[in-house]
């Protein structure tokens, strides 16, 4: 072999082993704050690998308000402004660091388009396959891990099911006694689906699964940050860390208890997915605003704060699922966070900005 002919595979081999390690997907978190900022962070280290600058307006002061990861691996997306308001929900590709505005926010009426960004996401309303022959309406739509189905979750609770495949929803389900003032919450667990909500003041557990026919009574949850006296409204989240089911309460957010009560516990709740009990609570002393699991289950992150509001600066964590404790901790800037765990194929090297989109996107 010729010394052009060795230098020419040389080159297409260095080529095809860049192209390679390109189309390989790797962990991270990525942290988003409400000033504009976008962070990768080394899922073990915490330290921040890239990031991107978003040049929100100044006059709008609601800025980003979340952010989730396509499944592919090269689409980010955050919650921006619409306007002087909030939001939109904008698209970013990773290697062309494009930005379109692909949909409204889930609560509004100015979702045009289906978006599928990940299973743990409320979802549009609207979907855009060709094959639709009955769009769903519910409230917060939410994709199983195989794709084949959309749950959307209504107050009360309720479920419509939605088959990918067919294009239409098979069957709605709701509680027994249904009480749409009932704020509901669910999350994917396996191929099952997991509801909970309050419901007249007592908490209760459903599990659903794309056969059911009914919901039920659902199974009975002990109250949740009981402290006597205190009669501040709180929000709930509910999460699956691998096997098991996570229920918390979420703090440093525009509803926090501790503004109005002393002693509110913190943490996370264990919940047996078939009684509903509690088996245990991990991280007593800390109080999460959001709380994410890896892909295995094994570890979560969580943003917290020792005071509400976000009124100092807030701590990043990454915990053992089972036991709780702090295997690494970083301290963030006084701001309101939101985080998610994704496996990306690419991330922008260094610091880069980019602009919202103005128009809507296909």
């Amino acid at each position: 072999m010729g010394r052009l002919a060795q230098t020419i595979l040389w080159f297409a081999v260095i080529f095809v082993s860049m192209s390679v390690q390109a189309q390989v997907a790797t962990d991270y978190v990525i942290t988003v704050r409400r000033t504009g900022v976008i962070e990768f962070l080394d899922p073990m280290t915490l330290s921040t690998i890239g990031s991107i600058t978003v040049n929100v307006p100044p006059s709008n002061r609601t800025g980003l308000n979340g952010v989730f990861a396509n499944l592919d691996g090269r689409t980010i997306y955050v919650e921006g402004p619409a306007g002087t308001g909030c939001c939109w929900l904008y698209s970013i590709d990773l290697a062309t660091l494009q930005t379109k505005r692909v949909a409204g926010i889930w609560g509004t009426r100015s979702r045009r388009s289906f978006v599928n960004v990940g299973p743990s996401l409320m979802q549009p309303v609207s979907p855009t396959a060709a094959n639709a022959t009955e769009k769903p309406e519910g409230d917060q739509w939410q994709t199983s891990p195989d794709g084949r189905w959309w749950f959307g979750l209504r107050n009360g609770p309720a479920l419509d099911l939605y088959d990918v495949a067919r294009g239409e929803i098979t069957r709605s389900v709701a509680a027994t006694t249904l009480d749409e003032t009932s704020w509901s919450i669910g999350t994917w667990l396996g191929n099952r689906f997991f509801v909970y909500a309050e419901p007249r003041g007592s908490g209760r557990l459903w599990t659903v699964s794309p056969e059911s026919t009914q919901l039920g009574d659902g199974a009975p949850v002990p109250e949740l940050g009981l402290v006597p006296g205190c009669s501040g409204g709180r929000l709930t989240k509910i999460t699956a860390a691998g096997d098991r089911l996570l229920l918390y309460e979420i703090f440093v957010a525009k509803i926090d208890r501790r503004e109005q009560c002393k002693d509110v516990p913190g943490g996370a709740w264990v919940m047996d997915p078939v009684t509903g009990q509690f088996a245990r609570l991990v991280a007593s002393t800390l109080y999460f605003g959001e709380l994410v699991p890896n892909r295995s289950g094994s570890e979560i992150y969580g943003i917290t704060s020792e005071v509400p509001d976000m009124q100092a600066p807030a701590q990043m964590l990454r915990i053992d699922a089972h036991t709780g404790n702090v295997l690494q901790a970083r301290l963030l800037d006084t701001d309101h966070w939101w985080i998610a765990f994704a496996s990306l194929r690419a991330i922008p090297s260094g610091d880069v900005s980019v602009e919202l989109a103005t128009d809507e996107g296909h």
